[in-house]
């Protein structure tokens, strides 16, 4: 390795061989942002999401009207258990500020939310 050559090409040899080993043994941190857990949601939210996905393949295989009506119904559902399960989480949070505050101003639970949330 080192017989023939100059030694400036023997030490880029050498570094070269170290910065490969390197780069195939230590991974790269991902560029991509971690994704956070929505706190409200369960698996009645899973599984109305999931009866709307299937209500939807099955409308847009078969494109007939009692399929439509039963994709919209399923959206319906899915939209009516998210925003319910949204609300009780908001409330769930705000309620122990109540408790330890009395009444709130809605500035001061926005600036709460503002400065605990990592993605705003």
């Amino acid at each position: 390795m080192v017989s023939s050559g100059s030694i400036d090409e023997a030490v880029s040899l050498v570094t070269s061989c170290i910065l490969s080993a390197a780069n195939n043994a230590i991974s790269l941190p991902s560029s991509r942002l971690p994704r956070f857990p929505k706190p409200w949601w369960n698996k009645e939210c899973q599984m109305a999401k999931k009866d709307q996905n299937k209500a939807w393949n099955r409308f847009r295989r078969y494109f007939t009207p009692d399929n439509m009506i039963a994709f919209n119904k399923a959206r319906a559902r899915a939209r009516k258990i998210h925003r319910q399960r949204k609300r009780e989480s908001w409330i769930k949070y705000v309620q122990p500020q109540v408790k330890r505050f009395g009444t709130i101003s809605v500035s001061s639970v926005e600036n709460t939310v503002l400065a605990l949330s990592p993605c705003l």
